[in-house]
Order: C-alpha cells, then sequence, then structure tokens
C-alpha cells in the first residue's frame, strides 16, 4: 500500500496506524501512564517552541518517511525547525513527507523491542536528527542522534535539545 492510499482508508476510520514497509500497522490506544508523560512533554517543548519562535510541534502526526515501499510514521510528538516548514510545505491534505527533527515517542509496557528498534531504524535512515524514547516504568530516556550515537538519561538527569533545540534543557 502506498502512503495516499493508506491515508484515504485510514484517516477517514480515525484508527490510529503506521504505514511500515507498505504493510499497515494498527496502534492501540494509550495508557493512563503515557499519556500523562506525553501530555507533560508536549507543554514543556510547546513552551519553548512558543519562547524560540523558530520549531513547531506536532502531536500524532504522520510524515512519509520513506517511498517505495512507503512507510508513514505517527510518533507521540515531532518537532520541526521553522525553516524546513518554509523549504517543505505541508501538503493541504494527506501525509508530510519530511523527517522531523526531532522525534519523541513514549514506550508502553506492550511495545516490543523489535518494534522500537523499527522505529529507531527508519527515524535515523529518514534523517531525524534527534529521538528520543522514553520509557516511563524505568524512568529513563534513550536518546539516539542521526550519526548513530545512543545514549541514556537516567532520572537524575536532564533531557537537553543539544543542536536541535539549542538552549531546551527537561529535568528528569
Amino acid at each position: 500500500m502506498d502512503a495516499e492510499s493508506f491515508y484515504r482508508l485510514y484517516e477517514a476510520a480515525e484508527v490510529r496506524a503506521e504505514l511500515v514497509q507498505g504493510c499497515v500497522l494498527e496502534i492501540s490506544p494509550v495508557n493512563l501512564t503515557h499519556a500523562a508523560v506525553e501530555s507533560e512533554i508536549h507543554d514543556h517543548l510547546k513552551q519553548f517552541c512558543r519562547r524560540s519562535g523558530r520549531f513547531r510541534v506536532y502531536p500524532n502526526a504522520g510524515f512519509i518517511l520513506t517511498r517505495n515501499p512507503d512507510a508513514v510514521r505517527a510518533p507521540d510528538l515531532a518537532l520541526v525547525v521553522e525553516a524546513r516548514r518554509v523549504t517543505h510545505p505541508r501538503p493541504e491534505s494527506g501525509y508530510w513527507q519530511i523527517a522531523p527533527d526531532l522525534v519523541v515517542e513514549i514506550i508502553s509496557p506492550g511495545d516490543s523491542a523489535e518494534e522500537i528498534a523499527g522505529k529507531v531504524r527508519d527515524y535515523v535512515e529518514a534523517g531525524v536528527r534527534l529521538a528520543w524514547l522514553f520509557y516511563p516504568k524505568q524512568r529513563t530516556v534513550s536518546v539516539f542522534h542521526l550519526d548513530g550515537r545512543a545514549e541514556v538519561v537516567l532520572e537524575a538527569g536532564t533531557l537537553r535539545g543539544e543542536d536541535v533545540l539549542p538552549g531546551f534543557a527537561l529535568p528528569m
């Protein structure tokens, strides 16, 4: 299935799903912990974006990451630098064919290591500059960089926006 057919079928159905290598993966509703963590991170990112005026946050939006076979991923939160919004305008309908600058995923207990690794691979291969994977149960964040570096931020640490969100810091 291509991204356009996927959009037509699933947008009207209001079913959360992603398209991975041309195959549809339905996504179950999130639990309350997931929702609370996502809301908290969204609030911090949105405030930072408003102050800077250089970024925009998109919760649960679909992005076309690859073509032939098509992949449409919908991270819990995605951030795109304003300058890239000008050079890559959003379509009036369908999904945006752009790799976000930052993606945030909140990992739920039912998410398999294989699914998580697949998402990270898709994000990095598409050009996502920074990926934050929050593990609420473990109280850690795995950080993945475009250059392949990975690190873990522990509960006592601070999550930083690095060169993607200069000046952003979120105490864990």
